[in-house]
C-alpha cells in the first residue's frame, strides 16, 4: 500500500476502491495484495491472513442485463443465411468449459461459401431498447485452425427502425487482422488486433465491446483475445431493420479449398447495460 494511504505510525492503511481513477473493467476481478513490514502480523478483514476470495468488480453497472449461456437450450440457433451447410449440435460435453457447449459442423460447402447463425428468443418487442452497451464474451474452439477462411461474431440491436449490427470477424486468410462491419455502406474495415490461427485444441476467450451512440451511430470500443485488449474506435452509421430485436450470431466462412471444419462456442454471454 503506497504510503500516501496509510497513517504516520503505519499501523493502518486504508484505500476505498471506489475512487481508483482506473478500476477494471466490468467482468475482472480485483486482488489486494499486502506485503507487511517484517516482524509485524497484519490482518485483511474478511480474508483472514489475505488468502480470502477475489471480489468480482461489476464496473459500476448497477443497471446492467446479463444473459447467459446463451449457447445452451432453450435458445436456439438457426441459419439465416449462406449456401454452406452446417449440422447444429448443442449440450456437447467434450470439448467444452462448462459440459454444454454448442457444436457447429461444416458438412459440405462450396468455395469461399459461408453460414450465418442468428439465436433465439434473447430480446423481441422493444425489451431491451433501453440498453445501449453491448459486451459478448464467449469461448471458441475451432477443429482445424487452419481451415477457415475467416470466422465472424455478431451482436445486433434493432431499435426504432435502425439496424445496429455489430460484427467483429477473424480474418485469418484476407487481412490478417480483426474486422469490424460497416452496416451502412456493407464493408469491412479494418482494425490494428491482429488476427493469429486460433489454438489447436483448446478453448480462446473472445470479448467484444460495441454501443449505440446518443447520435444514434454505431461505434466499435474495443476486442479482446484471452484477455489482450486492442482498442479500436470506429464509428458508422447503422442500417435499417424492423421489428426492435437483440441477438447474437456466428458465421463461418469457407476457404477456396471448401475445407470443411467445426466449431464449439461455449459460455456466450451477452451484457447490457
Amino acid at each position: 500500500m503506497p504510503s500516501q494511504y496509510c497513517n504516520s505510525e503505519v499501523t493502518s492503511c486504508s484505500f476505498n476502491l471506489a475512487n481508483a481513477t482506473y478500476p477494471p473493467p466490468s467482468g475482472n476481478y480485483i486482488f489486494v495484495e499486502q506485503i507487511p513490514k517484517a516482524l509485524l502480523f497484519t490482518e485483511m478483514n474478511g480474508g483472514g491472513n489475505g488468502n480470502g476470495n477475489p471480489v468480482l468488480y461489476n464496473g459500476g453497472c448497477g443497471t446492467c442485463t446479463v444473459v447467459s449461456n446463451i449457447d445452451d437450450p432453450s435458445y436456439t440457433w438457426s441459419q439465416t443465411t449462406g449456401t454452406a451447410t452446417v449440422t447444429v449440435t448443442q449440450d456437447v460435453a467434450s470439448p467444452s468449459k462448462d459440459g454444454e457447449s454448442i457444436e457447429f459442423a461444416l458438412t459440405s460447402a462450396p468455395s469461399y461459401s459461408l453460414a450465418k447463425f442468428e439465436s433465439s428468443e434473447i430480446g423481441t418487442n422493444g425489451q431491451y431498447d433501453s440498453k445501449s452497451e453491448f459486451t459478448l464474451d464467449m469461448w471458441v474452439e475451432v477443429s482445424n485452425p487452419a481451415s477457415p477462411q475467416s470466422l465472424e461474431f455478431a451482436m445486433s440491436q434493432a431499435v426504432g427502425g435502425l439496424d445496429y449490427a455489430f460484427h467483429f470477424q477473424c480474418d485469418q486468410k484476407g487481412s490478417g487482422y480483426w474486422e469490424v462491419w460497416n452496416e451502412a455502406s456493407q464493408t469491412w474495415s479494418n482494425t490494428t488486433a491482429p488476427c493469429n490461427q486460433f489454438a489447436a485444441n483448446t478453448f480462446t476467450e473472445l470479448t467484444f465491446n460495441a454501443q449505440r451512440t446518443s447520435g444514434n451511430q454505431m461505434q466499435y470500443n474495443w476486442l479482446k483475445v484471452n484477455g489482450q485488449q486492442y482498442n479500436i474506435n470506429q464509428t458508422f452509421n447503422p442500417g435499417s431493420e424492423t421489428p426492435d430485436n437483440v441477438n447474437v450470431g456466428v458465421t463461418l466462412h469457407v476457404d477456396k479449398n471448401s475445407d470443411l471444419y467445426t466449431i464449439w462456442m461455449d459460455e456466450v454471454t451477452l451484457t447490457m447495460q
